[in-house]
């Protein structure tokens, strides 16, 4: 694949002003061969291609005042197996940011995301795991369930709301030193949600049947912070992501989430910062 842009610098008036363009492309291609048979139903053979294009201006007042408004063009193709599928969508950006004192931003972004169905996710075929007779599977194969795949499987779209902050100090505690931090709340509401969906119940309490599926309605939201603290001979950071999904049709609860997560960063350097 590749992605290329350019990004043109210009004022105006009192208006700083950057406008970038840009496109980006790549493709899978999946060929899987396995002589025992078993992997080629996880892993199908398929192909897809998934491109956009965007144009996005930035525009900052004084000190005080930034704003970015954006349009992105995107588009795929998938095939494999006797399956063929595509679409596209236009998604539109917009940020606003005000710094009412210096080193604190205070910001709100709408913004609306795409994402293509994967060959995995839509071609998925078999029993897993093989050759145990638990389950008979439509393509002759057995085992403790079965993954069916889904032709008619959808994009998913999000539309994210964030409102955050974001704050830049140097010389805090002592000469030289610099805190950053950036601290959002967000709430992504996405038509079609991809979700790997079990059905069909067996007599052992266990789901016979596996396939992704599009929920019509879903909600993704949370809390994320990023900080750093840097003295120059020693440096350290802190992040929080925190997140809960929800299937707004069933009001259950989002398998495939990202899960949440804290982390921690101490560092120093030595040797006139070669080490």
């Amino acid at each position: 694949g590749f992605d290329a842009n350019n990004t043109s610098r210009f004022a105006w008036n009192s208006i700083r002003n950057a406008i970038t363009v840009g496109g980006d492309y790549f493709h899978d291609s999946v060929d899987n061969v396995d002589d025992y048979g078993f992997g080629d139903g996880y892993n199908p053979s398929g192909t897809r291609g998934v491109g956009g294009a965007f144009v996005q201006w930035k525009a900052n007042y004084s000190t005080w005042f930034e704003s970015i408004a954006a349009l992105r063009y995107d588009t795929y193709s998938l095939s494999g197996d006797g399956v063929s599928t595509d679409g596209d969508h236009l998604s539109p950006k917009l940020t606003i940011g005000l710094t009412p004192l210096t080193g604190f931003t205070v910001y709100g972004t709408y913004a609306e995301g795409y994402r293509a169905p994967a060959v995995t996710e839509t071609l998925v075929n078999g029993a897993h795991p093989p050759n145990i007779p638990l389950v008979f599977c439509p393509d002759g194969s057995y085992g403790v369930f079965c993954f069916v795949p889904n032709p008619n499987l959808q994009p998913e779209i999000g539309k994210n709301k964030e409102i955050g902050v974001n704050l830049k100090y140097d010389n805090v505690f002592m000469r030289g030193d610099k805190f950053r931090a950036k601290a959002n709340i967000y709430r992504n509401d996405v038509d079609d949600y991809i979700e790997l969906v079990g059905y069909n119940m067996t007599m052992f309490g266990t789901y016979a049947d596996y396939q992704y599926q599009n929920i019509a309605r879903a909600r993704i939201q949370g809390f994320e912070l990023e900080s750093t603290y840097d003295t120059g001979p020693w440096f350290a950071g802190f992040n929080v992501t925190i997140n809960e999904g929800e299937d707004l049709v069933d009001d259950q609860p989002l398998a495939n989430i990202m899960p949440n997560n804290v982390a921690g960063t101490l560092g120093a350097r030595f040797l006139d910062n070669r080490l």
